[in-house]
């Protein structure tokens, strides 16, 4: 797939996806010079996007993405592995809460515009605006 194509897919912009190749979150094919984007790549982008949704700065998600594969590996961890990772764990849930308090100051703010729309949409059915004086 090309860059246009993935463009047009995920919202990304052309400069952001060479950014990315450019810092090694993805490492896109080249196919006669053109890169080529698979579904893997994908599933990359938007699992950066949301990361980013998340409040991760692209130097954590470099950092994530360095080590999915020690995650991955059916190898023993090293103490030094295991150190790094909890340090990761430790990251994922701090983002994890931050995203959860987002999330309900969100919700909120969604209760605050139901009030005010239910308000207008009185006030233009009956004529009056409640609590309001020329």
């Amino acid at each position: 797939m090309k860059i246009k194509d993935v463009v047009e897919l995920t919202g990304t912009t052309a400069d952001t996806l060479r950014y990315y190749e450019k810092i090694g979150l993805l490492q896109i094919e080249r196919k006669n010079g053109v890169r080529s984007f698979s579904e893997k790549n994908l599933e990359q982008i938007h699992l950066i996007s949301r990361l980013k949704e998340a409040g991760f700065l692209l130097k954590e998600i470099v950092f994530l993405f360095t080590f999915d594969d020690v995650i991955e590996s059916p190898l023993c961890l090293s103490s030094k592995d295991k150190q790094v990772l909890t340090g990761v764990k430790d990251l994922i849930f701090t983002k994890f809460n931050m995203t959860r308090e987002k999330i309900g100051r969100m919700q909120e703010s969604v209760k605050t515009l139901e009030k005010m729309h239910s308000k207008l949409v009185d006030a233009l059915q009956s004529g009056k605006m409640e609590g309001y004086n020329k």
